[in-house]
């Protein structure tokens, strides 16, 4: 006998007529034993298992999707498409060729029924913390989805491409410049990790003689490829006459750490009213070292980030304005008044609202130097390998 729309022999019966009742798409089984979605012509399907509520679990996810989304405008058939182009498939433009001065990832699915909706894998990348989307200034469309994070200045972008769909290519290509210090790498390589284990995808780095070099889909795995390109990326700036500027790595990365936790060390210092100090680089002409540099204005109640220099601005008197410090012989000196504090990680806090008659006395003995000595750099230019 010929049941009616939605009267389903299985658990999920009472979730499919809701779902009919809503208006969000109706349901039905064919002769084959599968569930039909549609709306407006738009379907998917699902094999039913008898009695198992995960047999609709794909289908229910779809209806979900419909509800937050909206109906679908029309229905896209199989076989309609632009070649190598799959049903809700993203930007029709090319991969375009490899930058020198770019790690890129291109990530491929792992078997056909691995496939994905585009926009299912584009609105993942979009929920990510700290992504926002380019956008172009003719029609709005995005075109590419970019990491800042505006605390560590970690920059990284996902660009959509138009992927051979015969050889299983999603479309998607991770970008980060190189070279760069490491601690890039260790905060944006684990999103190009996150997108490779929500979407079942294998990545594959894309090398400067035009070949694809496969990486295991794990920190460890795409560290090891990103390092062989920095070395790449490096030597290349080094022929062309560049300077590249050396630090030791644990100095960068603890400064990174730092940043990163920002948000944290605030709400950690709150009762103080603590002015959170910024890092500089510079760089000492005579010696060429690289040094990192805190300016800390009129003695206030401040949080000290790691630093090599502490350099004055706008102190109360005798103390000269713009004299730079040792960081380490500062706070040796001044450890009654700047106190280590270890959560969420070890810093150093000056918390007086007014400097003491001492603390300024024991400031005018110190030895000090001024920006004459040193010159600004960027810490892009930084190696640390």
């Amino acid at each position: 006998m010929k049941k009616k729309d939605a009267e389903v022999a299985s658990p999920q019966n009472e979730t499919v007529k809701s779902a009919k009742s809503s208006g969000t798409g109706r349901a039905r089984k064919n002769n084959k034993g599968r569930i039909y979605l549609s709306s407006d012509g738009y379907q998917i399907s699902r094999d039913i298992l008898e009695g198992d509520p995960r047999a609709y679990s794909g289908a229910l996810q779809q209806l979900e999707r419909w509800q937050r989304r909206g109906l679908p405008k029309k229905k896209e058939k199989r076989g309609d498409s632009a070649p190598g182009r799959r049903s809700g498939a993203g930007p029709q433009n090319s991969l375009a060729p490899l930058n020198p001065e770019h790690f890129s990832l291109v990530y491929f699915f792992e078997k056909e029924k691995f496939k994905t909706d585009w926009a299912d894998l584009w609105d993942f990348i979009r929920s990510m913390e700290h992504i926002s989307a380019v956008t172009s200034e003719q029609n709005g469309a995005e075109l590419l989805l970019r990491y800042l994070n505006e605390q560590t200045g970690v920059e990284a972008k996902f660009q959509g491409y138009r992927g051979d769909d015969s050889a299983l290519e999603v479309g998607l290509e991770f970008i980060l410049d190189v070279p760069r210090p490491q601690f890039c790498a260790y905060e944006a390589l684990p999103l190009a990790v996150r997108v490779a284990r929500e979407f079942h995808v294998n990545i594959k780095m894309r090398c400067l003689d035009g070949t694809l070099m496969e990486l295991p889909a794990t920190t460890e795995g795409l560290l090891l490829g990103w390092r062989q390109r920095c070395e790449e990326a490096r030597r290349q700036l080094l022929e062309g006459g560049a300077s590249i500027y050396k630090m030791r790595a644990g100095s960068l990365d603890s400064v990174w750490e730092h940043q990163f936790l920002l948000d944290e060390l605030q709400s950690a210092n709150r009762s103080n009213e603590c002015m959170m100090l910024e890092v500089e680089y510079v760089r000492r002409k005579r010696t060429g070292e690289i040094q990192r540099l805190c300016r800390w204005p009129e003695l206030m109640p401040a949080v000290f980030p790691p630093a090599d220099l502490i350099m004055l601005v706008s102190p109360p008197k005798p103390l000269l304005n713009g004299r730079i410090y040792e960081a380490a012989e500062l706070f040796a000196k001044m450890k009654e008044w700047i106190k280590t504090e270890h959560f969420p990680i070890a810093h150093k806090v000056y918390s007086r609202t007014e400097p003491s008659a001492s603390f300024v006395e024991i400031l005018a003995q110190m030895k000090s130097v001024t920006m004459r000595s040193y010159e600004m750099i960027n810490w892009q230019e930084i190696d640390d390998t």
